[in-house]
């Protein structure tokens, strides 16, 4: 099923930063526009979409192996917007798969919870239109058995895991940008994600 967004895109929004974390995420915006690399930065790639002011900035799975970099790459492109997206997996064994989330609260062990949404609050409730709204948990390794899924459930109430999301929120802080997050539940986090990733 094919969903509308409402969001404008207007002037005060760009440049417009796209961030993936694999090549499959930024072929979804890439096969629908033109573009072409511009640049690459160790593990990172950035492509310009339609010759203006729309970039992908892919930084490979995990946490970002150097925030240094990944915020010189952001400032150097200096978007009015960011927005990361993404597949994640579900903590919560009741949230069904394939489904795409708003992210309203972002957690990380041990760290204060970052709400990235508060950024944009009159486009986060035109994104409600379109996207249910969850909360996502970012982990160093990937969550591959149900035994750690539910101990993560349990512990930080989140019921989305990714490897990306909150070092991103604390960079687009940092930086003073506004940040959305979207992810689609690609797996379960159990033993058979990494089967339904790569599906």
């Amino acid at each position: 099923m094919k969903r509308e967004i409402f969001f404008p895109v207007s002037a005060e929004f760009l440049p417009m930063v796209f961030i993936t974390a694999l090549r499959a995420e930024s072929r979804v915006l890439m096969d629908q526009a033109p573009g072409r690399e511009i640049r690459r930065r160790g593990r990172m790639r950035i492509f310009q979409l339609f010759e203006k002011d729309f970039y992908i900035l892919e930084t490979g799975i995990g946490i970002p192996f150097s925030r240094t970099e990944l915020s010189a790459a952001i400032r150097e492109l200096n978007p009015a917007l960011i927005i990361n997206y993404g597949i994640c997996g579900a903590l919560n064994k009741n949230i069904p798969l394939h489904e795409t989330y708003l992210i309203d609260k972002v957690c990380m062990e041990a760290l204060p919870v970052i709400r990235p949404a508060d950024d944009l609050l009159g486009q986060r409730e035109q994104l409600k239109i379109s996207f249910p709204v969850s909360d996502l948990l970012t982990v160093e390794q990937a969550v591959l058995s149900t035994g750690e899924r539910d101990r993560l459930f349990r512990e930080s109430g989140c019921s989305l895991v990714d490897m990306e999301g909150y070092p991103l929120a604390q960079i687009s802080r940092e930086l003073n940008i506004p940040l959305l997050i979207l992810k689609m539940v690609s797996d379960m986090a159990d033993e058979s994600a990494v089967e339904e990733v790569n599906k």
